[in-house]
C-alpha cells in the first residue's frame, strides 16, 4: 500500500470539511441531529420544528432531552430556550416556535442522552415574509 494514502485521506478529510455546510458543534455525544421545519421553508410567524436525533448507524434515538434556541439575524445571543417533546421513531418537536422576522436564523440544538453526554450544535434556517408563489 502507498505510504502517501493516509496523507491524502487526511487531506481529503480536511478539504470536504471545509467545504461542507456551516454548522458549529460541541459536545461528545455520537449522534446525528437534523431540523426539519413545517412549514418548509418557514414564514414569518408560527412554525413546527422537528429535530430527528440517531445513533451513528441512523438508528432513531429515543429517551433524550432535546431543547432548542433561537437566534434572530439581528442577533448574537440565543432567546429563550423551549424543550421538545419526544413523539417515537427518534422524533422530538417544538410546536409554536416563533420567527418574527426574515432572514437567516440560527437554531441552537441541544441533546442530552443517557450517561450525561451531551452535543449542542447550530443549523440555519432562511425565513422568508411571505409564503413562495403570493
Amino acid at each position: 500500500m502507498n505510504r502517501r494514502f493516509p496523507t491524502l485521506f487526511l487531506l481529503f478529510l480536511l478539504v470536504a470539511t471545509a467545504c461542507g455546510p456551516s454548522e458549529q458543534s460541541a459536545g461528545t455525544a455520537a449522534v446525528e441531529v437534523r431540523l426539519l421545519s413545517d412549514p418548509d421553508p418557514i414564514i414569518v410567524g408560527e412554525a413546527k420544528l422537528s429535530i430527528v436525533v440517531s445513533d451513528m448507524a441512523w438508528k432513531p434515538l429515543n429517551g433524550a432531552d432535546v431543547s432548542v434556541s433561537l437566534i434572530a439575524p439581528d442577533q448574537e445571543e440565543a432567546g429563550r430556550t423551549r424543550e421538545s417533546r419526544g413523539v417515537g421513531a427518534g422524533r422530538y418537536e417544538v410546536i409554536g416556535a416563533q420567527f418574527g422576522s426574515e432572514g437567516r436564523w440560527t437554531v441552537r440544538i441541544r441533546v442530552d442522552v443517557a450517561g450525561g453526554t451531551w452535543i449542542e450544535t447550530d443549523r440555519t434556517l432562511d425565513v422568508e415574509a411571505v409564503a413562495p408563489g403570493d
